[in-house]
């Protein structure tokens, strides 16, 4: 899966669909991962490109230069 580059940071996002579609941006909660919302995925891949996003630290994206925060995301 690929891993999009955001602010100097990597972040692994898990995506299905097709690429023309409308997307649905898959955000998990705190200490979890993309795989928290994946069965979501077979529902909603039919009619939109879904992606599933690694907050930093999280999932397969690697941690960030700064201590991971609420108002960090922000």
């Amino acid at each position: 899966m690929p891993t999009y580059t955001i602010n100097a940071q990597d972040i692994h996002v898990w995506e299905e669909g097709e690429a023309d579609r409308p997307v649905a941006m898959f955000i998990h909660g705190w200490s979890s991962s993309w795989y928290a919302l994946s069965p979501l995925f077979p529902v909603l891949n039919p009619r939109y490109r879904c992606m599933g996003v690694d907050l930093p630290g999280y999932g397969d994206s690697p941690k960030g230069r700064q201590r991971v925060s609420i108002v960090q995301y922000q």
